[in-house]
């Protein structure tokens, strides 16, 4: 359960409120509707949109500024588990530092995290939203 929350607390409180109101659910099967597509949108408090994780997701990315949060959907184009600044360059069509100074925000927002020296990478739920920005930008296939 902790790895489909993304080890993200506002994520394991959700899946932990909505499996106490299931009392006939047990951890495995949660565990298995979690699992499947639109992860997401399983992870609602009901009767409180505010508490979705989707909600906490969608405040952060709203306080961005456009060109940062334009790289945050792109870097849901981005295959591989984690990524540099001249990758970021690359889905941006931008210098390597202008793409480092929008990761650093992105890191600082607490949207993206520093893994080795010069990589970054998503949480599993923060890639899953920053893809469906990605697949809402008009410029995806070019910055493919």
């Amino acid at each position: 359960m902790a790895a489909l929350c993304a080890r993200l607390p506002p994520a394991l409180r959700i899946a932990a409120a909505n499996l106490a109101a299931r009392p006939g659910w047990s951890l495995t099967d949660y565990a298995a509707e979690l699992a499947g597509d639109g992860r997401l949108a399983k992870l609602p408090v009901e009767g409180d949109r505010r508490a979705a994780v989707r909600a906490a997701f969608d405040h952060s990315y709203t306080a961005l500024e456009p060109d940062t949060a334009r790289l945050f959907g792109l870097l849901g184009l981005h295959p591989g588990p984690d990524f540099t600044a001249e990758a970021a360059a690359a889905l941006l069509g931008s210098p390597p530092a202008v793409a480092e100074r929008l990761l650093d925000r992105l890191a600082a927002a607490g949207l993206l995290q520093h893994t080795v020296a010069g990589r970054l990478r998503f949480h599993d739920l923060l890639r899953l939203y920053a893809a469906e920005h990605a697949a809402a930008d008009p410029d995806r296939a070019t910055a493919w």
